[in-house]
C-alpha cells in the first residue's frame, strides 16, 4: 500500500539512497496509516549510522544532529519538518527494565531492529522511495486482528523496559485493542519494574492514558476508561496511588449512590472532561482514610488533597498542575447540598475565580457518576447560572475591578494611616462582590467617606 509522505521526507530518502541503502518510516506513523489515519509524529529509520549520513546531508536543507549518541537517535531538521533518525540497531537490557539499554549493537538487518521494538503492530517499516510495506514480524495482520502481540516472548519484551507496560495500556486503550493474553499476564508480573522508570516518563504515559479519548476520536468508546481499567488491572493503579484501592467495597449511603467508592470514582472519571481527569481520578481519595481517622466521609475532600499532593510531587508534576489539581479536590464537595448562602458563594467564587469554570465540571461528573437522579438542587447548574449573573451584573472578581482604588482612599481620607488602606479596599471589595450594586464610584465614595476602622478587629 502506498502511504502519505511529505515532499521534504522523499527528498531526504532520495539523498539516503546514494549509499545504497532505502530510508524507513517506522512504529506509530505506519500503523496508523494502514488504519486509515494520520495522527502521530513521523519516526524513520535505515542501516546508515549519523558517522555514515552526515557527508551525504552535506550541501543539501538538512541538518542533523544527536539526540542521544548512545542510541544513535539523530534529529533531522528541514524547513519547519523534524524527524527522528534511529539507526538500526540490537539492544541489551539491564534486569531491573529501566527503559535505556545496557549496550547497543549497529550495522544490524531490518528484522534484527524489528525484535529490538515492543510490538508486532509498532515493527512495520514503510520504504519511503520505493512505496512499499516490510512486515518482518506480521504486525499487520495483528492490525487486522486488533491485537497486540510481543515482537519476541512477552517475557523478553517487557523485561527490556518496564516503561513497556503503560505504553502497552496507553495504545490499547487508544485504539480498542485487544492485549494477547501472554503478553498481559506478563506485563501483570513485571509491574513493579515500573519502579525502575523516571517519574517523568511514568507522567508522561500517565497522563495520555488519562485522555486516551482524545487521541484518536471515534476509534473507541470511553477510551480512557479503557486505559483505567486497564491500570487497574494491571495492578499499575495500586502501584501509583494505593489509597484508591482502599475505595473498592467502600460502601456509600445509598441515598445519594448507586455504586461504592472506587466505582464511583470511575463513573465520575468517565463523565469528567478531559481538562480534569487527573482530579475526577483522585478526587475521592480520602475517603477510606476519613473513615479510618474519623469513622465518617466527612473530611475525605481536606485528607484527599494531601494524599493527592503527596504523590502529584512523586510523579514531578508542575507546581500549577499540582496547585490546581489539589485545589479541585479539596474543594470538590464545598455546598454539596446546595444551602450556601448566595452571598458566602459569591465570595467562594471569586477566590477561587481561576479553577471556578473546572471545578463546575468536576461537581457536574461528580453527580453523574452517583448513579442515582435526586432530588433537590442541581448544584453544577446553581453554580454556572450564579457565575454568569456575577460576570454580567458588575460583579469584582479582582481587586482592579473595584471601582475606586488607594489613591482615591488617601485623597478622600487623609486621616486615615497608610497601612489600612489595603485593609479597606479589601472590605469594599467584599461587600461589592456580595452585592454587586455596591460597585458603582459614587457609592464608594460614600462609603470611604463614611468608613471607620475598627483597630482592634484588624
Amino acid at each position: 500500500m502506498k502511504i502519505l509522505t511529505s515532499e521534504n521526507l522523499k527528498k531526504l530518502a532520495s539523498i539516503y539512497s546514494q549509499s545504497g541503502a532505502n530510508l524507513y518510516i517506522v512504529g506509530g506513523y505506519v500503523r496508523n496509516a494502514i488504519m486509515g489515519f494520520y495522527n502521530t509524529d513521523c519516526d524513520i529509520a535505515g542501516k546508515l549510522t549519523l558517522e555514515e549520513l552526515s557527508p551525504l546531508l552535506k550541501d543539501t536543507p538538512f541538518d542533523a544532529v544527536f539526540q542521544d549518541k548512545k542510541t544513535g537517535t539523530v534529529i533531522i531538521k528541514c524547513s519547519d519538518e523534524v524527524f527522528e533518525y534511529t539507526p538500526f540497531r540490537g539492544e541489551i537490557y539491564d534486569e531491573d527494565g529501566c527503559h535505556r539499554p545496557k549496550s547497543v549493537k549497529f550495522n544490524v538487518s531490518l528484522t534484527e531492529d524489528a525484535k529490538r521494538r515492543d510490538f508486532t503492530i509498532n515493527a512495520i517499516y514503510y520504504d519511503i522511495l520505493n512505496e512499499k510495506t516490510v512486515d518482518p514480524l506480521n504486525g499487520i495482520k495483528d492490525i487486522n486482528s486488533r491485537i497486540i502481540r510481543a515482537v519476541t516472548t512477552p517475557e523478553q519484551v517487557m523485561s527490556n523496559d518496564g516503561l513497556r507496560i503503560l505504553r502497552l495500556i496507553r495504545i490499547a486503550a487508544e485504539l480498542g485493542f485487544n492485549i494477547e493474553k501472554d503478553l498481559f499476564k506478563t506485563a501483570e508480573e513485571k509491574v513493579n519494574m515500573l519502579k525502575a522508570i523516571s517519574a517523568e516518563r511514568i507522567k508522561k504515559e500517565l497522563d495520555k492514558i488519562l485522555v486516551a479519548d482524545t487521541k484518536y476520536p471515534g476509534m473507541t468508546e470511553n477510551a480512557h476508561v479503557t486505559g483505567l481499567c486497564l491500570l487497574d488491572k494491571l495492578n499499575v493503579l495500586g502501584l501509583l496511588f494505593p489509597e484508591l484501592l482502599n475505595l473498592k467495597g467502600l460502601k456509600q449511603p445509598e441515598k445519594y449512590h448507586e455504586y461504592d467508592a472506587f466505582e464511583h470514582t470511575k463513573e465520575v472519571f468517565k463523565y469528567s472532561a478531559p481538562d480534569i481527569r487527573l482530579a475526577a481520578l483522585l478526587h475521592d481519595i480520602g475517603k477510606a482514610e476519613s473513615i479510618k481517622l474519623y469513622h465518617n466521609m466527612h473530611f475525605h475532600a481536606e485528607l484527599g488533597a494531601k494524599i493527592a499532593l503527596k504523590y502529584l510531587t512523586a510523579l514531578k508534576y508542575s507546581n500549577s498542575e499540582k496547585r490546581e489539581t489539589v485545589a479541585l479536590i479539596k474543594n470538590h464537595d464545598y455546598d454539596i447540598d446546595g444551602n450556601t448562602k448566595e452571598s458566602k458563594l459569591r465570595l467562594f467564587i471569586v477566590k477561587n475565580y481561576d479553577i471556578i469554570n473546572k471545578l463546575i465540571e468536576l461537581k457536574k461528573a461528580d453527580g453523574m457518576g452517583k448513579g442515582k437522579k435526586l432530588e433537590g438542587v442541581d448544584i453544577s447548574k446553581k453554580w454556572y447560572e450564579l457565575l454568569n449573573r456575577m460576570k454580567s451584573d458588575n460583579t469584582p472578581f479582582k481587586l482592579s475591578d473595584l471601582k475606586v482604588n488607594g489613591i482615591d482612599i488617601l485623597n478622600l481620607r487623609p486621616d486615615i494611616e497608610k497601612t489600612y488602606i489595603k485593609i479597606i479596599l479589601e472590605n469594599l471589595f467584599k461587600e461589592a462582590v456580595m452585592n454587586p450594586r455596591l460597585n458603582e464610584r459614587e457609592k464608594l465614595v460614600n462609603r470611604i467617606k463614611e468608613y471607620k476602622i475598627d483597630k482592634e478587629k484588624i
